[in-house]
């Protein structure tokens, strides 16, 4: 995924939105329903009111994975484990059988890791800062795990920046386009919930189509704790898709929590290192080797 700044370039898809690109399956461009959107600045602080609350997270999570491997094999994988993060950068998704870790794909705010113990032990890392780079090799999975965090549609809008809002052509949508961590983000929302439907992120130098994307079908509460009243909802159910490679993740979350009980939600899963000493990966491969600054050196 190409990381190259956003700068004006990323106007570009505020203007095409604003003149009726198609740029999905929802076809966000001028409004089909009578009157004008909210404004952005309203968009924005009242979803944040939303997304400030979920900045832990932690829940029993049962995944499908179809990916494609460095040999380009294609991989149909299911099993059961949890998702944890904790915002804005950390994020770990454990799945196993029968109480046994198969895959732990995780990041935190520098690096990015993909655990395999299935036919063989290996894992393979690389710097959030080469994705994209010629000299970096693709993860094989359909986003990588610091996307995966903006395609949970949890991560807040930030309220100082080039946003804009539409209506999608059936008028179904509120349609939102704001600069994500280094894509663009195209949000589109339920009008009195402002909770997302779909997330997609763009290549802010090619806004033709987006690189990925999440469609969302259910949402539950977040427990917090020593929390009262009403808690702040997150997707239980989620596909995110890659169409270009025709690889997909598919998730159902549920006892989803902020992780502050039974010493959920430490350092240590969100750490190489520590993860490194528990799997005792066979191989680890490097994806960024020939990057100027790679994740690991010898």
């Amino acid at each position: 995924m190409n990381r190259r700044t956003i700068g004006t370039v990323a106007l570009a898809l505020v203007a095409c939105t604003l003149t009726a690109c198609k740029t999905s399956p929802n076809g966000a461009s001028a409004p089909s329903v009578s009157g004008p959107p909210p404004s952005y600045p309203e968009v924005a602080e009242r979803f944040n009111e939303r997304a400030d609350r979920l900045g832990r997270i932690w829940a029993n999570a049962t995944a499908q994975f179809s990916y494609l491997d460095e040999q380009g094999d294609r991989h149909n994988e299911q099993g059961e484990g949890h998702l944890q993060l904790i915002a804005p950068d950390r994020f770990a998704l454990s799945i196993g059988k029968i109480s046994e870790v198969l895959f732990w794909l995780g990041c935190d705010a520098d690096r990015y890791w993909f655990f395999q113990m299935y036919e063989g032990n290996r894992v393979s890392i690389g710097r959030h800062r080469n994705i994209g780079s010629p000299c970096n090799r693709d993860l094989g999975l359909p986003a990588n795990p610091i996307d995966i965090i903006d395609l949970l549609g949890v991560t807040p809008l930030p309220v100082e920046a080039p946003g804009e809002t539409s209506w999608s052509t059936n008028g179904k949508w509120l349609v939102v386009d704001a600069p994500g961590r280094a894509t663009w983000r195209r949000l589109f929302l339920d009008p009195a919930t402002l909770l997302p439907h779909r997330v997609e992120l763009y290549d802010p130098t090619d806004t033709s189509a987006p690189i990925v994307f999440s469609s969302i079908e259910l949402y539950e509460s977040v427990s917090l704790e020593g929390v009262g009243g009403f808690f702040p909802k997150a997707p239980s159910r989620l596909q995110i898709d890659h169409e270009q490679s025709g690889t997909s993740i598919r998730l159902f979350l549920h006892n989803m929590n902020d992780g502050k009980t039974r010493g959920r939600l430490s350092d240590a899963v969100f750490t190489f290192e520590s993860l490194v000493e528990a799997f005792g990966p066979e191989e680890i491969t490097v994806l960024d080797q020939r990057c100027d600054s790679p994740a690991l050196t010898n």
